[in-house]
């Protein structure tokens, strides 16, 4: 008992001996991941009395501190030591309680780690349509949809998931058809390789259009609902920066119900039923 005492003893005299207080004066003391402050995990008010580990690293430019149970760095030209336990001189007035830390996260905050991403795509169409176009004796090549999306991000470093919701394009044409659509969807994304050069996501998306519609070289306009999901993988460049870039591979697959029959010149109708195939899309987005 008396070993275990003494041991427990020593434990805590070391922790004393470990830590000493600071205070934070930059205005947001950011608070890092790793030693070499690639990933920013949140960071603390100016003015906060933090507790920070007894020894400097990197050639006394960090030091660690705790947060959540785990180790974290901040930058020591963002704080200021006590000197031996007394309260130092120049310490900033502090409106709220003394407290060990008062830690926030960027993630808590959906105004914040948003961007706006443009894309520009293009996609098979899928058999159905080729054999409308078939069944209506179109003489036209085989063509690829054109797709575009105008997407509001929501992602973070502090986290491997992500989210956006989207405003989108899609046409094609052959010589006897015109088929568009406007788009609506949302998009959950999880990524899978992360650093501050380059990601790489996997996500799943949900689309839908109220508004799809086929416009026949005779004057003919056939209106449908379309709904689907895509399903794919991006890389992203530069995914936190002010500025980035991605391209995307993915497989997409929508219904459409409620379609308006196209007749053909002895009153036969046609309809199709889906609309799908493998998309690329590239993209280039902005930190909001």
């Amino acid at each position: 008992m008396k070993i275990i005492l003494t041991l427990i003893l020593v434990f805590c005299h070391f922790q004393i001996l470990a830590t000493r207080m600071a205070y934070t004066t930059n205005i947001k003391t950011i608070v890092y991941a790793d030693e070499n402050l690639d990933i920013p995990i949140g960071y603390i008010r100016a003015g906060r009395k933090i507790t920070v580990g007894d020894n400097n690293l990197k050639t006394n430019t960090i030091t660690p501190i705790l947060v959540a149970g785990r180790i974290a760095y901040v930058q020591i030209k963002d704080i200021t030591f006590e000197s031996n336990g007394s309260e130092i001189s120049a310490a900033p007035e502090i409106k709220d309680h003394d407290v060990d830390m008062l830690f926030l996260t960027d993630e808590d905050k959906l105004k914040e780690n948003n961007f706006l991403t443009l894309s520009l795509g293009v996609s098979g169409t899928g058999t159905q349509w080729e054999e409308f176009n078939s069944s209506l004796e179109s003489e036209s090549e085989k063509k690829n949809l054109s797709t575009f999306r105008l997407s509001l991000e929501h992602r973070t470093s502090l986290k491997s998931y992500g989210f956006s919701i989207w405003l989108g394009y899609m046409n094609t044409s052959t010589d006897i058809a015109k088929f568009e659509a406007p788009l609506i969807g949302g998009e959950y994304q999880y990524r899978l390789i992360q650093t501050k050069l380059i990601s790489i996501e996997g996500f799943a998306g949900l689309q839908f259009s109220g508004g799809a519609k086929i416009t026949m070289i005779d004057g003919q306009i056939s209106k449908s609902v379309m709904y689907g999901t895509d399903l794919g993988v991006r890389a992203r460049l530069f995914p936190f920066s002010t500025f980035g870039f991605n391209a995307s591979a993915s497989l997409f697959s929508n219904k459409i119900t409620n379609m308006d029959a196209i007749q053909d010149d002895d009153l036969n109708e046609y309809t199709f039923s889906s609309m799908g195939g493998a998309k690329i899309e590239f993209g280039i987005s902005y930190k909001i």
